[in-house]
């Protein structure tokens, strides 16, 4: 008989969450729904071109009912698009985008950004001996891979030249008139011969810089040309070199790098 009670209200109980009883007689249904369901697209599924153009980047989004602004600029009705044509090679930016649907309005984010102007690689400069008469001079050859531009954006390779006491003015050449050597207008140029050294030793310190302009833009890729350098020794390290004898740290000694 107790069994048959305990029965009886395992099937009454589900009968009360789901019915009760009001003056009306009425059936009340209990649901976990919101009140009101969100609207439909009101995700954006933000997408740019970023890392593609030198000085603009273009979001787009899902088309959505709602009302958008953009850094506090308003977009015509039904657009989908915005472009972002003031920024500098380089540049990162994160933006935000509100939707103007409910309140609060839904914001989405994304961090955009363009591409750098690309440099010249693979520079290299070897030293090439001239003999005339009784005197040898010492010519550097320069040369690298082209830069990966278009032919259509680019403008020309500048090169830089400066000593050694002076390479500090190679981080503002354009503010060197004396370092500026030449000026090549060709794409496809991949190397210069510096003929107009005025240094008859081969033992003699330059930086070379090779300046890559495209649409008003540049890119600088330096070298630095020392005719008589001469590497350091090797270290030379073995088992008896690192200490044994202390639980907290290693210490390593070796002998003294010569140059001679």
């Amino acid at each position: 008989m107790h069994l048959k009670n305990n029965l009886f209200l395992i099937c009454i109980i589900p009968v009360i969450f789901f019915i009760g009883c009001s003056d009306d007689n009425q059936t009340l249904f209990i649901s976990n729904l919101p009140l009101e369901l969100p609207r439909p697209l009101y995700k954006l599924n933000l997408q740019s071109d970023s890392g593609e153009n030198l000085n603009s980047v273009t979001i787009i989004w899902n088309h959505t009912d709602g009302d958008i602004i953009i850094s506090n600029n308003p977009i015509p009705p039904n657009g989908n698009s915005y472009t972002f044509s003031d920024m500098e090679p380089g540049e990162f930016k994160d933006i935000s985008i509100q939707v103007i649907m409910d309140d609060p309005p839904y914001v989405d984010s994304i961090q955009i950004f363009t591409r750098p102007v690309y440099p010249v690689t693979n520079f290299k400069y070897n030293i090439v001996t001239v003999q005339t008469g009784n005197e040898t001079k010492y010519h550097r050859h320069l040369s690298w891979t082209p830069a990966i531009e278009t032919q259509n954006n680019f403008s020309n390779y500048t090169i830089y030249r400066e000593e050694n006491e002076n390479a500090y003015l190679l981080n503002n050449p354009e503010n060197c008139d004396d370092c500026k050597i030449a000026i090549l207008s060709s794409y496809i140029d991949t190397s210069y011969l510096d003929s107009s050294v005025q240094e008859v030793s081969g033992k003699y310190t330059f930086f070379y810089q090779v300046q890559v302009s495209v649409n008003g833009y540049s890119r600088n890729s330096l070298i630095y040309n020392y005719t008589d350098f001469i590497p350091p020794s090797t270290i030379i390290l073995d088992t008896s070199n690192v200490s044994t004898n202390n639980n907290e740290f290693i210490q390593i000694t070796w002998d003294p790098v010569s140059n001679s």
